[in-house]
């Protein structure tokens, strides 16, 4: 008897909330009705699998996304770079190493702790590395981010900014995208980094070996305008007038930019374990450039008696 009592008190509640809930799922596409749900009809759509509408992120926050999507974590654990960069750059003794543009969490302070002596050389803009004086490093990194923004012309004059921050005989080691490969990232994905979800549209240019992201369509209206606000923001802050871009290239063309910038292939890998570009690139999609600035060549001296 008691347990039938017990169902009929429970009855009307169970309409009231499956009318609710029905309720809110009629109401979900509509965010202010939504929002302004009264306090009884709460906890009932938080039960409702509805996606609420997030506040508008920071420009700078949207220009971090795209960053993050591009770039997608190909830096490993601070073990890893660090045993790879006493490897590939032949890192023993006390080196002085140029630092352009910050390297990972604790890369530096291991480094230092090494015996070497790392120089940090900040910069506001892409293109504008700044060198101070000619040949004073022995090494020179550019880790932070994928190496090959900006303009073709600002691309050779960061490679001739760090070639003079190296002496004669040093190395410079960066990374970027194999554009054989590069034509795999392209198309449109949700990517979702520090709470900020978006629609990105990965472009690949074959011409011009050039990738590009944009805000293809975000997750929410409330959204799209700061979106539209962070291409403008992360363009003005690099110097471009568009999405943000990145360009990548083969061995081939490796080579011919390290020629013009006054730079020689010193070896190239797939990845941080020391692999092939061949092999372990297939898989990455990226190329890790170890070059090095030619020992200023001696005038040859003709001997005496020689035949002129």
């Amino acid at each position: 008897m008691e347990t039938s009592t017990a169902l009929r008190i429970s009855r009307p509640f169970i309409r009231d909330q499956a009318a609710r809930t029905w309720s809110a799922i009629r109401r979900a596409p509509a965010a202010s009705a939504v929002a302004s749900a009264d306090a009884s009809s709460a906890p009932v759509a938080a039960a409702v699998p509805v996606i609420m509408p997030a506040a508008a992120p920071a420009a700078a926050k949207s220009a971090a996304l795209l960053e993050s999507c591009l770039e997608d974590s190909f830096l490993p654990a601070r073990d890893t770079l660090i045993s790879f960069l006493v490897n590939a750059l032949y890192l023993f003794g006390d080196q002085g190493i140029a630092d352009h543009g910050g390297t990972p969490e604790g890369v530096t302070a291991e480094l230092t702790r090494l015996g070497h002596r790392v120089e940090g050389r900040r910069v506001p803009m892409i293109g504008r590395l700044a060198g101070k004086g000619e040949g004073g490093s022995d090494r020179a990194l550019y880790l932070a981010k994928t190496f090959g923004r900006g303009s073709d012309d600002g691309i050779l004059a960061d490679l001739k900014a760090m070639r003079k921050t190296v002496r004669p005989g040093g190395l410079i080691c960066f990374h970027v995208f194999d554009r054989d490969r590069a034509w795999s990232l392209a198309g449109d994905r949700t990517y979702e980094n520090g709470g900020i979800r978006a629609r990105i549209h990965v472009g690949f240019d074959p011409e011009t070996g050039r990738l590009t992201a944009r805000f293809a369509q975000t997750a929410h209206a409330s959204e799209r305008g700061a979106a539209v606000k962070a291409d403008a923001a992360s363009a003005a802050g690099e110097g471009r007038s568009g999405p943000l871009s990145l360009k990548a290239w083969n061995l081939c063309e490796i080579r011919a930019l390290l020629r013009e910038a006054g730079l020689e292939l010193e070896r190239a890998y797939g990845d941080w374990d020391g692999g092939s570009p061949a092999i372990a690139g297939a898989e990455t999609g990226r190329l890790i450039v170890v070059a090095a600035r030619p020992r200023v060549a001696r005038p040859r001296v003709a001997r005496k008696g020689a035949a002129s």
